[in-house]
């Protein structure tokens, strides 16, 4: 029976948090498509999905068009974290904001000085409106298996990216088990275009998809 289903979004004290990501798709804790906005709205179409989930595993995908047709709500893809661009994302033994009382976390170190903190969470807003990563600490369980890679492309896009860090990327990397596809993850989200263009039209120039068309190509 639907009443005795576990809720397919649920808060044990460090946020909400998406336990069935295709029952949330289809439910009215989901924010509505952002379709005023042109790429969210071209985005939410099912074809888009359908290709994400040539790529990536099921639920990721999934994810990932969520994150790309809704302009503010996000789902995190490493720890199922829902919450808003702009949200303190909150986690156990966190910190405390000196004027509010509220403990939180983005996982940036508090001995850095104003300035670089400042400079760190900018990054993690553009990583969080990019890929829908909601903290630093959940960037490197996503990364972790491109250890050279973690700083240079934390809150970039592909075209901020050095060669050097598209060769790791696009490396053997750590060899550490992924099964959740969050390595290819990272690397499509750095695209504008999530490297869709190179699975519509394969070897097409000028897309900025070929920088990871050797990952998709061998799907």
């Amino acid at each position: 029976p639907e009443f005795l289903r576990s809720p397919c979004v649920e808060d044990l004290g460090d946020g909400p948090r998406v336990r069935d990501v295709g029952v949330f798709l289809n439910s009215k804790v989901a924010a509505p498509v952002s379709l005023d906005d042109p790429l969210c709205a071209e985005f939410a179409q099912e074809e888009v999905l359908e290709m994400l989930c040539c790529v990536l595993p099921e639920e990721t995908a999934m994810i990932a068009w969520y994150n790309l047709s809704r302009m503010k709500s996000r789902v995190c893809p490493a720890c199922k974290r829902l919450y808003h661009l702009g949200d303190l994302t909150r986690e156990p033994f966190a910190a405390k904001d000196e004027e509010s009382d509220e403990e939180y976390t983005t996982g940036i170190p508090e001995n850095q000085d104003s300035e670089t903190r400042r400079e760190e969470s900018q990054k993690l807003h553009e990583e969080q409106c990019i890929s829908g990563i909601c903290s630093a600490l959940c960037y490197l369980l996503v990364a972790h298996n491109y250890p050279g890679a973690i700083r240079s492309t934390f809150g970039r896009r592909a075209e901020d990216i050095s060669d050097e860090a598209w060769d790791e990327l696009n490396g053997p990397g750590a060899g550490a088990n992924d099964k959740m596809g969050l390595g290819m993850l990272l690397k499509m989200t750095r695209c504008h275009d999530m490297g869709l263009q190179q699975l519509m039209f394969p070897g097409m120039p000028g897309s900025s998809a070929n920088a990871i068309h050797g990952e998709i190509d061998e799907e």
